[in-house]
């Protein structure tokens, strides 16, 4: 009884044997493979075997080399090839590779003990002298694991890779491309990665992985290792983005192209990745219906800049965004050397109309125009610990209310006009509207018109820097609070220092809280005017303002005119100073004296 089992068992373990290792006593080709185990299209031995059109596995021979393919081997109609553990692949030539079909599928999956192996001639171990797999279907069969390419990419182009995905659907993990006259894998058109797990590339002459659109680089993991070769990137050309995407740090910076747009879905940047935008129109832009978020940390920052070399501002276009969702937020971000068009509105940052973004703790590094620009009706929802330096401007503002969504707590450094531009600085309707100091003053290029139901507070230590000529307007029914203190007065005065530079204020307001108070105002008043309209500061009847702690100077016109002398009436004041008031301090139309040194009381 044990003799029977004995010769069982025997017999059992026999057929393992053979069905794990074929042995081939076929005829031979002259590489220890017989000539139905070579397939491919390119010659005589091969060509009945130049496609697969049905189901077939391609197991573990154990012979070094189990199958050749010469030219290329064509898996056609509805086919899945099936390669085992362990297989090893010769291909002939540089012409020779493998092309999987629309509705075909390709399956590989060795293991870390027994890989699969796809070479080149065995006299011939160099870089390209095989070409590629390709795959055009959408099959979810797919699936590369435990694969070695070595020395494929016969092609030098860009465009051709080891493994060429065209359209495709793929998963790929700890797979090995080892050598190519051209890239490693090369992703086009609506191709789908599932998966990009471990994997090394490596000896290429171009990039390890170059993709038609960013979408297939969110599935790159940070183990994956594509160093050593002869462009060190993640190459994508732009895109149009419509689902939820990450790119997180892996082992090379990525490099973008052209203009990625997020159309639909969230787009975000993890800490520790690093973009190259690697042209001058290089551009990411975030639509109505996307969202964007690119966060880094204090100590892994993310960073965004120009390509190796281009180290000057105007490296790359800009970051865009047209979205007001809450998603949208910067945190611990470099945008080094950006701001590529020569033209105010083309900023690094370009947030345009109803955008709403939190920013924080960024640095924006170089522009040939602007840092940051709010276009139409910006909300920041926060805005610190920012740095912003190197550029001719660092902030432009269209609109008031925009403005008033910075706060202090950020740095201007070495900007070539280090201030904040405000281009229209007027506030309508029923608004309580708090314009804060800055770390640099703020530049009013078309003058302040404050209207209707508007309080409107000019918080302490704030400077404005107006324009020739231009004027701050004060409605009737609008409190205004200029409430600055003895160490941080509020400072209004010329972009110039020059006298009269100017036109000054109009104060009509019938507020009972409105107050200025240590305010200092300089270089106003219309230049040559005489009368109630030559002042820095003009008071209309039935005006009502405190204003105590005031210094008034350097006009070639009055500091002060009250439109009556009635306006004294509705008039508090207390410690008003003046000097370089060319024609007097205090100008009263209609008065027996029209010319004081000080506010009647």
């Amino acid at each position: 009884m044990r003799k029977i089992n004995w010769v069982v068992a025997t017999l059992v373990m026999s057929s393992f044997v053979f069905a794990g290792c074929e042995d081939d006593d076929k005829t031979d080709d002259g590489n220890g493979v017989g000539k139905e185990n070579t397939y491919g299209n390119g010659n005589e031995a091969g060509e009945g075997n130049g496609r697969i059109a049905s189901n077939k596995t391609l197991p573990d021979r154990c012979d070094g080399v189990d199958y050749i393919i010469d030219g290329v081997l064509n898996i056609e109609d509805n086919a899945l090839l099936t390669v085992e553990p362990g297989v090893t692949i010769m291909f002939t030539g540089k012409n020779g590779g493998i092309h999987v079909g629309d509705n075909a599928g390709l399956k590989m999956v060795g293991t870390e003990s027994k890989p699969i192996v796809l070479t080149g001639p065995t006299n011939n171990q160099n870089v390209g002298s095989w070409g590629k797999v390709t795959i055009t279907s959408m099959r979810g069969d797919n699936n590369f694991e435990y694969v070695t390419f070595k020395n494929g990419g016969a092609d030098n182009y860009e465009w051709s890779g080891v493994v060429d995905v065209e359209g495709a659907k793929l998963s790929m993990k700890h797979c090995t491309i080892d050598g190519s006259l051209g890239t490693g894998i090369d992703v086009e058109g609506d191709a789908v990665i599932t998966a990009f797990e471990e994997n090394k590339i490596v000896n290429c002459q171009g990039y390890p992985f170059y993709s038609e659109s960013v979408s297939p680089l969110a599935a790159i993991d940070e183990k994956s290792d594509l160093t050593g070769n002869g462009s060190n990137f993640a190459y994508a050309r732009g895109s149009v983005l419509s689902k939820d995407y990450t790119l997180e740090a892996i082992s090379v910076p990525y490099y973008l192209v052209g203009t990625t747009t997020v159309e639909k879905g969230h787009f975000s940047i993890t800490e520790g990745a690093e973009i190259v935008m690697g042209e001058d129109v290089a551009t990411i832009r975030v639509a109505q219906d996307g969202s964007m978020s690119i966060v880094g940390t204090e100590k892994k920052p993310v960073v965004l800049r120009g390509a190796d070399g281009k180290s000057d501002a105007g490296a790359w276009k800009n970051i865009c965004f047209n979205s007001n969702n809450s998603k949208n937020a910067l945190e611990w971000v470099e945008f080094r050397n950006g701001g590529s068009e020569d033209y105010e509105w083309s900023a690094v940052l370009d947030l345009q109309n109803n955008t709403k973004i939190s920013i924080k703790n960024c640095t924006i590094d170089g522009s040939l125009t602007t840092g940051i620009d709010l276009e139409g009706t910006v909300k920041l929802t926060a805005f610190e610990g920012n740095v912003i330096k190197n550029t001719k401007l660092p902030i432009l503002v269209e609109y008031l209310p925009s403005a008033l969504n910075l706060t202090a707590g950020n740095t201007y450094d070495k900007n070539e006009k280090n201030y904040v531009e405000l281009r229209d600085g007027s506030l309508d309707g029923s608004t309580t509207a708090v314009l804060k100091a800055l770390e640099v003053p703020y530049y009013v290029a078309n003058g302040l018109g404050l209207h209707d139901q508007v309080s409107f507070e000019i918080e302490a230590g704030t400077k404005l820097l107006m324009a020739a000529d231009k004027l701050i307007a004060i409605g009737e029914n609008v409190k205004f609070i200029a409430n600055g203190t003895q160490q941080k007065p509020i400072v209004i005065t010329g972009a110039d220092d020059t006298e009269s530079y100017w036109e000054g204020i109009n104060y009509e307001s019938k507020m009972k809280a409105s107050v200025m108070n240590y305010c200092e105002i300089s270089c106003g008043g219309p230049r040559g005017e005489d009368g109630f309209y030559g002042a820095m500061l003009r008071l209309y009847d039935n005006t009502v303002l405190t204003i105590k702690n005031c210094k008034f100077s350097k006009t070639d016109s009055y500091g002060i005119a009250l439109d009556s002398p009635d306006v004294a009436k509705s008039i508090t004041s207390e410690n008003i100073t003046f000097s370089g008031c060319a024609k007097g301090n205090v100008f009263v139309e209609d008065s027996e004296t029209p010319i004081l040194t000080e506010l009647p009381k």
